[in-house]
């Protein structure tokens, strides 16, 4: 959080640069005579929504959470194009496997050791679109958001089904398998680690 201040001050000063009407100011500041004269109001609703989305944290972390999850459909369409998952039989029941026990058991003993690490926050927030994804000091902002980018490249490896047939199929339902056991692990960690968790 201390890089919002000077950004902020910043964008506001680039307000101020664009839409001063004192022409002494304007000049000193432009280096020209006379006073800028603004032909597009838009820019100037652009600057006020900009700096007053800055203002607004969870509406920030909400957008990068879109945005980080809308990317994962290309991934997983170009995934599933290239046929990345597994062909024989037995190595697609190993991956679906895999993909459904991973959230469960792998969660909860990776989140055991941030438990224990000192830099971990004192209590960890139960997930949510408001807050920062990369705050590892809060480790289920992270998992959440990943949970939600694989359901997203499991959707992109669907939508590549009609040109790639069973393959692509195989990719989207192991990436489906794998987000719904890493939501069951986020909440059996809530559950387990319920001493860590804030209080709501």
């Amino acid at each position: 959080m201390e890089h919002q201040e000077p950004v902020r001050d910043v964008l506001q000063e680039l307000q101020d640069l664009l839409f001063e009407t004192d022409v002494r100011t304007s000049t000193r500041a432009l280096g020209y005579l006379g006073t800028l004269i603004v032909r597009e109001p838009r820019v100037k609703e652009a600057v006020n929504r900009l700096i007053a989305l800055w203002k607004e944290p969870a509406r920030r972390w909400l957008y990068l959470r879109v945005l980080c999850v809308a990317s994962g459909v290309p991934v997983g369409f170009v995934a599933a194009w290239r046929e990345v998952g597994p062909e024989p039989v037995d190595a697609q029941g190993a991956f679906y496997f895999i993909a459904s026990i991973f959230g469960p058991i792998a969660l909860p003993f990776v989140l055991s050791l941030q438990v224990a690490n000192p830099r971990s926050r004192d209590k960890w927030r139960r997930p949510s679109r408001s807050l920062n994804p990369y705050d590892f000091r809060d480790p289920l902002q992270y998992v959440h958001l990943g949970a939600f980018e694989t359901l997203a490249m499991g959707c992109g490896a669907l939508l590549a089904v009609p040109f790639r047939g069973f393959s692509a199929a195989s990719l989207a339902i192991g990436l489906t398998l794998f987000r719904v056991s890493i939501w069951v692990g986020i909440h059996l960690c809530m559950v387990i680690f319920w001493k860590k968790m804030e209080d709501e």
